[in-house]
Formats: C-alpha cells, structure tokens, sequence
C-alpha cells in the first residue's frame, strides 16, 4: 500500500510540477509579447499616440497575470507539499523493505 501510495503522489508532484512550468512559459510569453508590441510602435513613432491604448491593455491584462500568478504560488506550495509528503512516503516505503 505504501508503494502505491508514494507512486501516486510521485506522479501528483510530477503533474503539479508540469502545471507551474507551463503557467510560467505563458507568463514570460505574455511578457514578451508586449515588450515586442511596445518596441514596435516605439520603433515606427506611434508610442505617443497608442500609450494610452498600451495602458488599457496593460490595465485589461493585469487580472489575468496576477490570477496566473497566484495560480503559480499555489502550484508551487502544493508541489512542496507534496515533494514532503513523498520524501516521507519514500521514507515509509524504505522502513517497509527493510523490515521485511
């Protein structure tokens, strides 16, 4: 039953781990797309006339990063969380193989 059990949460850290990693690529492309958009019309001397624009954008986007953010921060609590209870699972599994 340990076995299992440390499989399974072996496989929940592994996912969780997964999760966190993709959440942080769609926050560094998020980024990196309005650094590009910002270095284009900075590029053909439109940033003046869009700033404002920029600033919606800006304005319309931060709910959804600082949601992804604090989805990040509780992936990332839940996977050290689940890396202890594994290692005390591998723990339990180790004491189980040795006393046997």
């Amino acid at each position: 039953m340990a076995v299992l059990e440390y499989m399974m949460n072996t496989d929940a850290v592994s996912s969780k781990g997964k999760q966190l990693e993709d959440l942080g690529v769609q926050l560094q492309n998020l980024q990196k797309s309005c650094d590009a958009t910002i270095e284009t019309l900075a590029a053909q001397g439109m940033l003046g006339r869009v700033k404002d624009k920029m600033a919606s954008v800006y304005e319309a986007v931060q709910p959804s990063m600082t949601k992804q953010m604090d989805r990040i921060d509780a992936l990332g609590m839940a996977v050290q969380k689940s890396a202890a209870n594994t290692a005390a699972m591998a723990d339990n599994v180790a004491n189980s193989l040795t006393n046997a």
